[in-house]
């Protein structure tokens, strides 16, 4: 089993890296590995989207299908790829800290069928390319517009839904009806 895991400190909230880190599609900003990405579906980005990323290989590139498949806003990504020779696993934890965001990002890559025998090689250059990625992710989340300067240019952020943003909902601030119990 390859895998890759890092902790990284961010100035960016938790919010903002949240909304980053959930469009998979700006892996190609931050990950030296991904020369492209895209989302393949549209509307908001929340459980079952998927993106379709390439992974440099030497002069190819690897597209990977990936979905995700836990969103807990603010808090929890979980991005999964099943092909037929592997599956990955990419979870992302995000945790507020004083000037930002704490952010666990834990890779995990099983090769199936006879591929498990390239599995020393391929973890090997896992945790090479890993340090690169969380690199250039920190780089990235940290260029990423705060508070009130959301108006400077940087990486692309979406929006994601939430309880508050429905209109009615206790979370979107109106008040209980006084006559209800």
């Amino acid at each position: 089993m390859a895998y890759f895991d890092t902790t990284i400190a961010t100035s960016a909230e938790p919010d903002v890296a949240f909304r980053y880190l959930a469009d998979f599609s700006n892996a190609a900003e931050w990950d030296p590995g991904v020369p492209r990405a895209r989302r393949l579906d549209e509307g908001p980005i929340d459980t079952g989207a998927r993106f379709r990323v390439e992974f440099a290989l030497g002069r190819r590139t690897v597209p990977i299908l990936y979905t995700l498949e836990r969103c807990e806003p603010d808090r929890l990504l979980v991005f999964r790829a099943d092909e037929p020779w592997f599956r990955s696993l990419d979870t992302i934890e995000l945790t507020r800290r004083p000037g930002g965001t704490q952010i666990h990002y834990d890779a995990d890559l099983r090769l199936d069928g006879l591929a498990f025998l390239l599995d020393p090689l391929v973890h090997l250059g896992f945790q090479l390319s890993g340090y690169r990625s969380a690199e250039g992710l920190r780089r990235a989340l940290n260029a990423l517009p705060r508070g009130a300067q959301t108006n400077r240019p940087g990486p692309r952020i979406v929006e994601i839904p939430t309880d508050a943003d429905t209109p009615g909902s206790a979370a979107a601030g109106s008040e209980p009806d006084p006559g209800v119990a």
